[in-house]
């Protein structure tokens, strides 16, 4: 089985890297295995780059796996790396004793360093797959405008992929089941839940609604289509749903789903957020130039995208916990938000009126937090009434860095 998987995997990542060289406009090469009127792909080709992207991804992960298990149990089986908790304690994180390694395993060694240091690992592979590829564009004097043909999505699966990467090595099947189900899964309460969720879009309309009172004119269904990166022809379901999957699931996985959840046992909520969103905003670094829009931000206009982005930190720290710790639900409010404010209406009033009203929810949440830091993650008495009661996660507490 796993010579299969690892003979589709190299296929997978050398196939995926063809067509990613492709969709950058690195190579040219005439159509394989065509069944059509095919034609040569001419210049740069969003869709082309983001699907060879994920098939890069999903190869090497198929790679990893092949190759991952030499001298150890299988995934449903004790992990060695990890010491044995105390009855009713939560999951181990490596930083006890290790049993059955033998010190000449380089493997081994890695997935023990890794488990000790499960953030660090998390934010070092972070950073070389978004950075890895949005350097590359820059690297070919590439930018991304509204309606071009060059797109930065694929390095906002960085952290989703990151977080997937570092919780399979540390967690093996069981870690990787417990991510995805706060993925798909909202929980119970779902109906609550997913209104804080789709929250940016009642603000909105809310905008809109002030708009009309004002005597404005109403965006076009159109202006919801032109998202930065994405080409300009794309109807908008199209772009709705890349938007949740890639920018929705694929930062939100990783900053709240992975790197929160570790932060908080430690640090508590006020300054894991505060960690989390130094560490977000770093990430962004290689938009500044590569982004047309993000490149127009300098001098206080970057002082305030800075403060926006802490505030929003904030928020999606308090929906993440007030909606028992979701990724689906932070994945979808991200997703509301930036069809908000990035898309073409986020030069106009209804995006004005959505960032601040997120500013004020963010800079409220924020100063409830630091006068009470110490107050245990989960339940949110200011979304009791709203939200069904959430208990915290069993071994919330016990976990490491």
């Amino acid at each position: 089985m796993k010579k299969t998987v690892l003979v589709v995997g190299v296929i997978s990542a050398l196939l995926g890297g063809l067509w990613l060289l492709q969709g950058l406009g690195v190579v040219h090469i005439r159509p394989i295995l065509c069944f059509a009127d095919c034609e040569p792909i001419q210049g740069p080709s969003s869709a082309w780059a983001i699907v060879g992207f994920l098939m890069v991804t999903a190869g090497v992960i198929a790679i990893f796996f092949s190759l991952r298990g030499h001298g150890q149990r299988s995934f449903g089986g004790e992990d060695p790396l990890r010491s044995r908790p105390a009855q009713g304690a939560g999951p181990a994180t490596g930083s006890g004793p290790v049993a059955r390694v033998r010190p000449t395993s380089v493997p081994n060694v890695v997935r023990t360093w890794i488990a000790e240091r499960p953030a660090v690992s998390y934010y070092a592979l972070a950073l070389t797959l978004s950075w890895g590829y949005w350097l590359t564009l820059l690297a070919q004097g590439q930018r991304v405008a509204p309606g071009g043909a060059v797109t930065h999505f694929p390095g906002l699966l960085g952290p989703m992929l990151a977080a997937v990467a570092v919780t399979t090595v540390i967690g093996g099947r069981t870690g990787l089941r417990e991510l995805l189900g706060r993925m798909f899964r909202p929980g119970p309460g779902w109906p609550s839940k997913l209104m804080l969720a789709l929250s940016p879009l009642a603000l909105g309309a809310v905008a809109f609604l002030a708009m009309q009172v004002l005597g404005k004119s109403f965006p076009s269904a159109d202006a919801f289509a032109h998202f930065p990166g994405l080409p300009g022809h794309w109807p908008l379901a199209g772009v709705v749903a890349v938007v949740i999957v890639v920018n929705g699931f694929g930062e939100e996985t990783g900053w709240r789903g992975f790197l929160t959840e570790r932060l908080l046992p430690a640090h508590g909520r006020f300054r894991a957020t505060l960690w989390v969103a130094l560490l977000w905003s770093f990430w962004h670094l290689p938009l500044f130039w590569l982004n047309a829009g993000m490149a127009s931000l300098v001098g206080p206009v970057l002082i305030g995208w800075l403060f926006a982005l802490v505030c929003g930190a904030f928020v999606l720290s308090q929906v993440y916990l007030a909606t028992g710790h979701s990724i689906l639900c932070v994945a979808l409010w991200h997703a509301g938000y930036n069809m908000m404010v990035a898309t073409e209406i986020g030069t106009g009033w209804p995006a004005a009126i959505v960032g601040a009203a997120v500013m004020v929810w963010g800079f409220v949440v924020a100063v409830r937090w630091w006068r009470t830091p110490i107050d245990p993650p989960g339940r949110d008495p200011l979304l009791d009434r709203l939200l069904v009661p959430v208990t915290p996660r069993p071994g919330a507490g016990e976990r490491g860095l």
